[in-house]
């Protein structure tokens, strides 16, 4: 959308405006920051679901039922951007997740 309203002369920082859900892309992320037609994007942690996806399947493996765990909504918008991994443009729960997941697992850093 954005490089046809450009090219018809409509500022990136007015109407419309792009919302974007289970984005959370670089170019999201860039064009939020930058204020280049998208207000709002919804990031999936993609890391954290990596984790999860170890952990469910060790779960499953030795018998034990699912986690119940569903990962957090977050809503990237100019004013939040910074947090939770935005600075390197992406949603990376600053939580403590890894530790929490080693901390299950019985292992120390990697």
């Amino acid at each position: 959308m954005g490089p046809s309203l450009a090219a018809a002369g409509i500022a990136g920082n007015g109407a419309p405006k792009s919302v974007a859900a289970g984005d959370g892309s670089e170019a999201a992320y860039q064009r939020i920051r930058t204020a280049q037609f998208q207000a709002v994007t919804v990031a999936e942690p993609l890391n954290l679901h990596g984790w999860q996806m170890v952990d469910e399947m060790n779960r499953a493996f030795a018998g034990q039922p699912w986690s119940g765990y569903n990962s957090p909504l977050h809503v990237v918008t100019a004013s939040n951007i910074q947090q939770d991994g935005g600075a390197r443009n992406r949603f990376d729960p600053d939580d403590g997740y890894r530790d929490a997941y080693r901390a299950i697992w019985g292992v120390g850093k990697m």
